[in-house]
């Protein structure tokens, strides 16, 4: 997954803070999942 700014949120001030969320699902038995991580790209 990548999670990317849109044109209204595109700059946080120092010490600012992002959050969001996403809705998911499936049709299928639940497998193995993959690995998630999360980095701050500058």
């Amino acid at each position: 997954m990548t999670v990317r700014n849109v044109s209204w949120n595109g700059a946080l001030a120092e010490g600012g803070m992002a959050t969001f969320g996403f809705t998911g699902s499936w049709t299928r038995a639940n497998g193995v999942p993959s690995p998630v991580g999360c980095a701050a790209v500058t």
